[in-house]
């Protein structure tokens, strides 16, 4: 983040500078509003994500093509999961798979419903085949996965329904899906807090 304000100012782009930074502190306002919650709706993680995107785009020299699918019967305040995991999933697609790979970079997330449970899929083109990523990155992604898996965990055992994911990476593509109970039964955030400790 901190190398990319410092290349807009050494070229004197100061309008992009200014965006980035911009586009910076709302997602990490959006992270500080999210740490004091376990759970969140969707339509504000979605949000979150958003500006993740636009921030990453910048990065890559707005060489990223994201498009964002949502069924219209979905209520996206009508149904939580833990906070800040789909950027995770978001993270991974970029990092893993697109961050350095050449040509057009595509990346998707759709989110349909299917009777009690609402799908998210996030899509992308990248070459999974190739290591195209340090170690210290993957480190950071590793890590990244176990605390989604954490939260996960702890949401799973509030609820009859649970949250699923899988993941499907080649050298066309990564594919990353993950099954939300749309009507869990009530979370007591407390509880959450005291197992989470």
């Amino acid at each position: 983040i901190l190398n990319s304000i410092k290349s807009y100012i050494i070229e004197n782009d100061k309008e992009s500078a200014v965006n980035f930074l911009n586009k910076y502190a709302k997602l990490i306002r959006a992270y500080l509003k999210g740490s004091n919650l376990d759970i969140n709706d969707v339509e504000d993680e979605i949000k979150a994500v958003k500006l993740y995107i636009e921030l990453e785009n910048m990065r890559l020299n707005n060489t990223l093509n994201f498009s964002l699918n949502i069924n219209e019967e979905l209520n996206l305040k009508s149904f939580k999961i833990p906070t800040h995991i789909l950027i995770t999933f978001i993270e991974n697609a970029i990092w893993k798979g697109l961050f350095l790979k050449q040509g057009e970079k595509n990346l998707s997330m759709n989110i349909v419903k299917d009777h009690n449970h609402a799908i998210i899929t996030i899509q992308d083109n990248g070459n999974y085949l190739e290591s195209n990523y340090s170690e210290k990155i993957k480190s950071n992604l590793d890590k990244g996965m176990q605390i989604v898996d954490k939260k996960i965990n702890i949401f799973n055992q509030f609820n009859k329904e649970n949250i699923t994911y899988t993941s499907e990476y080649n050298g066309k593509g990564g594919l990353q899906t993950l099954v939300i109970p749309l009507y869990p039964r009530t979370l007591n955030t407390n509880d959450i807090r005291i197992l989470s400790n």
